[in-house]
């Protein structure tokens, strides 16, 4: 097993808080990457020093991360296109995303769910776990959760009108895929895997973008036209 390093980050931990440094830090620039462009992007090793150091120096230290393969169970992309955009929003987003992900449980939550979805080498297993991250951010009551969550999700994402109401229609097909994978012994479409996932990364993306996860009234105010 071998690995090209394409790209070396270096991490200042400097005036960062206990809970973002080192390997921390590291994975956190590489998934908010991976939400932004693309699932493929991975980080096999942390050293202690540049890689050009390495061979003319004694006692470098090498840690294994990410090794285990990321797999296409959801996304369809496979080329990484990481752009200078790109780049600039992880650079400006990636401090205030942290302290939001610190303080936010249901959203640390369904990050690190969307994060570790594209490892699972199941899109039935995949599609359960993205379900059930999305339940736990647009779930208010647990009655009625199929038409409730998918509601929710779509007023969240979509304003009101012909948009709304047909990506509404698209999450309700999406959950009864989840129910089938739940209940029954039936494979699941890769395909509502792939839907799902983007969906989820819609989610995740508004959500830093307005540095706030929604809350049970701002959602209900949403779907009855208050908001």
């Amino acid at each position: 097993m071998a690995y090209d390093v394409q790209v070396e980050l270096k991490v200042d931990s400097a005036g960062n808080p206990e809970w973002l440094i080192g390997p921390q830090a590291l994975w956190w620039i590489l998934a908010l990457l991976r939400l932004r462009t693309s699932w493929t992007l991975s980080v096999p090793v942390f050293a202690d020093r540049s890689f050009q150091d390495i061979p003319n120096s004694d006692g470098a230290r090498l840690f294994p991360l990410e090794l285990g393969a990321r797999r296409a169970t959801h996304p369809t992309d496979e080329i990484v296109d990481l752009g200078l955009d790109d780049l600039s929003w992880v650079s400006k987003t990636w401090k205030r995303a942290a302290f939001l992900f610190h303080r936010e449980r249901n959203f640390a939550q369904a990050f690190q769910a969307f994060d570790h979805s594209t490892t699972i080498n199941s899109p039935s297993l995949g599609l359960l776990t993205l379900w059930s991250a999305l339940e736990h951010l647009f779930a208010p009551s647990k009655s009625e959760l199929r038409f409730r969550v998918s509601a929710l999700i779509a007023c969240y994402l979509e304003s009101a009108g012909a948009e709304r109401m047909q990506l509404h229609k698209r999450l309700l097909k999406l959950y009864d895929e989840r129910s089938q994978a739940a209940h029954t012994t039936n494979a699941v479409e890769g395909e509502a895997a792939s839907e799902t996932y983007e969906v989820m990364r819609r989610v995740l993306l508004k959500i830093i973008s307005d540095d706030c996860v929604p809350s049970r009234e701002f959602l209900e105010q949403l779907l009855f036209g208050a908001a």
